[in-house]
């Protein structure tokens, strides 16, 4: 069992539902900007634990990967002060968004290291975020939650630690 990355699965879903459960309500759309970093350092974390040599272009994709998210959902957070009569996203496109950069980058990591599991993840959280853009759901950050934190406790749960 690798309880390392089972047991940050674990904190990435307290992290969404305290999303959820309006924890972060008073921060406003600032929310957004702390669940991202927040959720980016535990990527990190999980992807240091097992990938802990990477290659030059995997650092880069990640690093790409997660300045973009960082840059565009601040963009999207404070754009109502740039543009007049900017209309701010409902969190289900921001979740959405976040599904398809994080998905893509986990599918090519998978696809590189040759991690099936790491491939299908990217797949899921791809094709999932279509769901957050067709079905208006009164839980986005819940389920958001579910899907990223889920296939991290299960991995972690069913592998041996690579250390």
């Amino acid at each position: 069992m690798d309880l390392r990355q089972a047991g940050l699965g674990i904190v990435i879903f307290i992290l969404f539902w305290a999303f959820q459960a309006n924890y972060f309500a008073n921060l406003g759309y600032a929310a957004w900007i702390v669940g991202l970093v927040i959720f980016e350092v535990i990527l990190w974390l999980i992807g240091k634990g097992v990938m802990p040599k990477q290659s030059n272009d995997m650092k880069q994709l990640w690093m790409y990967v997660f300045a973009f998210a960082l840059i565009s959902t601040i963009i999207v957070s404070y754009g109502g002060m740039l543009v007049s009569g900017y209309s701010y996203p409902s969190s289900n496109y921001v979740l959405a968004f976040w599904l398809v950069l994080f998905g893509a980058a986990m599918l090519l990591t998978g696809w590189q290291a040759k991690f099936s599991v790491t491939m299908a993840t990217g797949f899921i959280w791809l094709f999932s975020s279509s769901l957050f853009m067709i079905a208006n759901m009164p839980t986005p950050y819940f389920f958001f939650g579910l899907l990223t934190a889920l296939p991290f406790v299960l991995v972690g749960l069913m592998e041996k630690s690579r250390r």
